[in-house]
């Protein structure tokens, strides 16, 4: 099924950027021989966690990600970009359930 095939690439990416970042967070906060030899560990199954749960979850994330954009943005200097990330929520979804109802008829 497309969704979920969506769902584990999204994870991936997510997973490995996530994991990288936390490890270097964990270098610069711990220090090189704390954060970079034991701060793999933590990294990797925070990483595995929230690239797991994103792909059944992927759309919700992206949803959540369009809303989050409009608030951060309806303040400033260019307001069409907060309406382009709200715009985009309604139409992601219709995009979805299209799919999802086209998949079930075949």
């Amino acid at each position: 099924m497309w969704y979920f095939e969506i769902g584990r690439f999204v994870g991936g990416v997510t997973g490995a950027i996530l994991f990288v970042a936390l490890w270097v967070y964990s270098v610069i906060t711990y220090g090189f021989w704390i954060g970079g030899g034991v701060g793999w560990l933590p990294s990797l199954i925070a990483a595995a966690v929230i690239g797991a749960l994103l792909i059944p979850l992927w759309s919700f994330a992206a949803v959540g990600a369009g809303v989050l954009g409009f608030l951060a943005f309806k303040d400033s200097a260019e307001p069409i970009i907060s309406l382009v990330c709200l715009a985009a929520v309604p139409l992601f979804i219709g995009w979805v359930v299209l799919s999802q109802v086209r998949d079930w008829r075949t």
